[in-house]
């Protein structure tokens, strides 16, 4: 009896540890052109400082990790992107304008969520908002969010570090027209 007993627990454990791994993210976006705009290709974009979401303990670095990622993935789509220390829109519009660049994109890290634990059935969620403004004007150009959440339950304690790519690939494409390829899977 006792080995039937050990086998059925082992079994329900394995259960347990695939329905964690086999939980679904979940993702949603909005994004809008303002009318009568048009977004220019492979333009030189100033990005102004993001700060990190989240409370401190679960979002620090956040902030210059997606900074970095936008950088990267301008450049690897023949944009000349700026990461800049400006954190308010009207000083980064006059330094765009001074240095010529083009447009002025706000990030923003709206939600960055560390709640997964191999226990706790509560996701990981992160949302990433931008909005890209003519720097000569000051006009909004185009506005997005994209959020992720991760599955409610995963046997490796993750954080939503993973999510930056898909956030950055998303709200990026959905603006200067490319369509995105990178989503997270857990």
């Amino acid at each position: 009896m006792k080995t039937a007993f050990s086998k059925v627990s082992v079994v329900l454990a394995a259960l347990t540890l695939l329905q964690g791994c086999v939980g679904s993210v979940t993702r949603s976006s909005s994004f809008n052109v303002a009318p009568g705009k048009v977004v220019a290709p492979r333009s030189k974009v100033f990005i102004l400082a993001v700060r990190d979401g989240g409370d401190p303990k679960d979002g620090a670095g956040s902030g210059a990790a997606v900074a970095t990622a936008i950088r990267d993935k301008l450049l690897s789509k023949g944009f000349s992107p700026l990461l800049s220390d400006e954190s308010t829109l009207q000083a980064g519009l006059a330094a765009a304008k001074e240095q010529g660049y083009f447009y002025v994109l706000r990030p923003v890290v709206t939600q960055f969520e560390d709640n997964n634990t191999p226990w706790s059935h509560n996701p990981d969620r992160a949302s990433l908002s931008v909005e890209l403004y003519e720097a000569a004007s000051g006009d909004l150009v185009a506005a997005g969010t994209h959020d992720v959440v991760g599955p409610t339950q995963d046997p490796v304690n993750l954080n939503p570090v993973r999510f930056i790519p898909e956030l950055v690939d998303t709200c990026l494409g959905s603006l200067f027209g490319w369509t995105p390829t990178v989503k997270v899977d857990r």
